[in-house]
């Protein structure tokens, strides 16, 4: 252990490495004494661990000076916790006006700024140049920005240059553009699929006003974008037509869209692989060429169970590096590619590093069993740590028709066998049931990272407290241990720093969730807004007892600083403890501090109680719901899943696509049937993902049919089918309506 002497001394070298774990970051940091705005461009990456409260005693300028004077403690900010980040903004726009923030301040801290305060700065600040740094704004921030500058966007060049700000152009200005310029609109990945499916629309809409399909040729056809050919209205028709362009033109731009613009379970899935299969003249892909399977691209990801089996081997393997970006598959075409994968490659147990490499995700096809028969070497260890590492989960609520993520859990625990048992004689699942039958090793804990759950209560307990102290921060993030794995690193925490144990809470993290009442007692007496913060990511303080723990920390936390004096970093820190706070501290709760902190409130998954008290907060600090605006309803996210049946309806419809799909997912049954046929009908493709069963359950039939618009189907028999069957497929049946809506071109 460094004294404080080598550290001060060494500063020059430790601030330049980037994998310190916080821990480590903090042990550096509490040796070096006060950190002020003068020394901070010292700090460089060290600068992430710094605590909300030294942040808050800066001055604003110092801290724009740092970030200017230090690439390191610029970059530092990538790393920091959202209460830091807003820390840093609160004190820097006590010094400067936001227009010139923008300019000064790391791209790490813009999720920071909210979106009331965006609206403050100068059109001049946010330029069109300025945006073409594809800067990480969030929707809501992109609404305002979009509502500043959308009469500059005079060409397809200028819309070229919004980048990630993009994702700010509503529907109402889609339709205001031309051909050249919903091409350019196209172009950008960071559309969402509400703003493909508009611009789809507004597309074969203004396509049709200029000409019909009589006269469309294979050039007119090719400068379809992908992705809107893939949404089109006039789908049938293009597939049915024989006229003056060749199948194989529309095909060439159908193999080019991303197949994960649509849903899983959608029907615009078949139907595009059934018009490819037609062009090419085959019945089935027992047929098809490599070549052929070479110019599908992601179309493969199109396939059924039944396309997968039929594939010749020798073509199979052709498409393994296509089906392997597909991601997720549903569970018959699964199935299908574990029997084909065993078919082609033959048994797991013969299987090469090459073999593997090949498959990358596609591995999470295939069950537990035939995973534990790959054999274990040290290259084949490192290239499944390559691959699980390759595949990260969305951060944020993504409903599940939407998500494309492949569950890795069998090759996790595949990889964990082959850390712990490089003999394979004994499984991960047979060591839960063996008593310390191995001493966790730091190597092995940083090896395996969240396959480090594998270890049993007994063995955590046999775990030495330097590996413990040296590997806490991968300890402290596990997300699938049970009670008595917390209990065990709860223990040992305590043996590994005894009275100092308050001082290492904020790396604690989820370990934490294993606090007794009388420990709460003891160990938060006086909890500050950084314990707060580094604690209360998680939703499971709102579950059974743990709920009562929550309450006495809350309980302690407000008797330091009173619910009124919370300014909007604390706000954001609190995390899901603001969940439990009671609805009379709720309403004293500051308005302005409030609004700025939305949105990192809106995220939070709290009760509906809490949720309503939160709702009351928003309608004073940004006035009644009927003025609630495209942005707010993305600032303020899951608030909204707090109004009432007859609030609720008096959201205008303009702004309902707006709403976010976890705030959707929230919504109670009767508030949801409190929607209004034509708010059901805005309500967007990515939100109709989120509806539920039981929130389907509750409509009457004109409702369902306004809501399954969202899908592209006008069918009132798919409709009414849809409230007693699982959740219609988004575009299952679009063909339907979109046929009239062609006809009518």
């Amino acid at each position: 252990m460094m004294s404080k002497e080598k550290v001060k001394e060494s500063l020059s070298v430790l601030r330049d490495i980037k994998d310190w774990s916080s821990s480590q970051k903090n042990a550096i940091l509490d040796k070096l004494g006060e950190v002020t705005g003068s020394n901070l461009t010292d700090l460089g990456y060290l600068a992430s661990a710094l605590k909300t409260t030294t942040i808050k005693k800066m001055n604003g300028k110092d801290l724009l000076e740092a970030f200017n004077k230090s690439m390191e403690v610029s970059d530092s900010t990538n790393a920091m916790k959202p209460v830091q980040k807003k820390a840093i903004i609160q004190e820097v726009l006590k010094e400067k006006l936001i227009s010139e923030v923008l300019k000064n301040i790391p791209p790490g801290l813009l999720s920071a700024i909210s979106a009331t305060t965006l609206k403050n700065a100068s059109d001049t600040s946010l330029s069109l140049d300025f945006l073409n740094k594809s800067l990480p704004w969030n929707k809501g921030q992109a609404l305002v920005i979009i509502k500043k500058i959308i009469k500059s966007l005079k060409n397809k060049e200028d819309l070229s240059m919004l980048t990630t700000a993009v994702t700010g152009l509503t529907c109402g200005d889609i339709r205001n553009m031309s051909l050249d310029s919903l091409r350019t609109l196209a172009g950008n990945e960071n559309l969402t699929r509400d703003q493909v499916n508009c611009g789809s629309k507004v597309y074969f809409q203004t396509l049709m006003k200029a000409q019909n399909f009589s006269t469309l040729n294979n050039t007119d056809i090719s400068q379809i974008p992908p992705s809107f050919l893939l949404y089109s209205p006039n789908f049938t028709d293009l597939m049915k037509w024989n006229g003056s362009f060749s199948c194989s033109s529309v095909v060439a731009v159908l193999v080019k869209a991303n197949p994960q613009l649509l849903p899983m379970s959608s029907g615009r899935r078949s139907e595009a692989l059934k018009y490819i299969k037609t062009c090419w003249g085959i019945s089935d892909t027992r047929t098809l060429t490599s070549d052929q399977v070479a110019n599908l691209g992601l179309a493969v990801c199109f396939f059924n169970a039944e396309d997968i089996q039929n594939l010749n081997d020798t073509v199979f393997v052709m498409a393994v590096k296509a089906l392997e970006k597909c991601g997720k598959f549903k569970r018959e075409v699964k199935d299908s590619l574990a029997a084909k994968i065993t078919t082609v490659y033959g048994d797991a147990s013969n299987w090469t590093s090459d073999n593997i490499t090949e498959l990358r995700s596609l591995l999470s096809v295939l069950d537990r069993r035939q995973m534990k028969m790959i054999k274990t070497s040290s290259e084949m260890v490192d290239i499944l740590k390559g691959i699980l590492s390759s595949v990260t989960k969305p951060v944020d609520f993504v409903p599940p028709d939407l998500d494309f993520t492949p569950d890795m859990s069998g090759v996790t625990e595949a990889f964990t066998n082959m850390v712990l048992n490089p003999s394979n004689q004994t499984s991960a699942r047979r060591r839960r049931r063996e008593a310390c039958t191995t001493v966790p090793t730091e190597d092995q804990i940083r090896k395996l990272g969240e396959g480090s759950v594998v270890f049993s209560a007994s063995d955590l307990k046999c775990m030495t407290t330097d590996t413990f102290k040296n590997t806490l921060d991968i300890l402290g993030s596990l997300k699938a241990l049970s009670k008595e794995q917390l209990d065990a690193l709860k223990a040992k925490a305590i043996e590994a720093f005894g009275n100092e144990t308050v001082k290492y809470i904020p790396s604690l993290k989820r370990i934490v969730l294993a606090f007794s009442l009388e420990d709460v007692g003891k160990y938060f007496v006086s909890p500050n807004i950084d314990m707060l913060a580094a604690v209360g990511e998680y939703r499971d303080w709102l579950n059974g007892t743990l709920l009562l723990q929550a309450q006495a920390i809350v309980t302690n936390f407000l008797k330091n600083s009173s619910a009124g004096s919370l300014d909007s970093s604390s706000l954001v820190g609190l995390g899901y403890f603001l969940c439990v706070f009671p609805p009379e501290q709720v309403k004293m709760l500051n308005a302005s501090e409030f609004r700025n902190a939305a949105r990192s409130i809106g995220k939070l998954g709290c009760s509906s109680s809490s949720l309503a008290a939160l709702k009351e907060k928003a309608k004073e600090a940004f006035g009644p719901v009927s003025s609630w605006s495209e942005e707010l309803l993305q600032e303020l996210g899951t608030i909204l899943a707090g109004l009432n049946t007859s609030e609720i309806s008096t959201l205008p419809e303009s702004v309902m696509s707006y709403l976010t799909p976890q705030a959707v997912s929230l919504l109670s049954k009767n508030v949801f049937s409190g929607l209004t046929v034509g708010q059901l009908r805005s309500l967007g493709t990515e939100n109709y993902a989120a509806v539920s069963l039981e929130q389907r359950q509750g409509l009457s039939l004109e409702q369902l049919r306004a809501l399954d618009e969202n899908s592209g189907t006008r069918d009132s028999s798919s409709s009414a089918a849809g409230a007693t069957a699982r959740n219609i497929p988004m575009f299952a049946a679009i063909l339907l309506s979109l046929v009239a809506l062609s006809v009518l071109h």
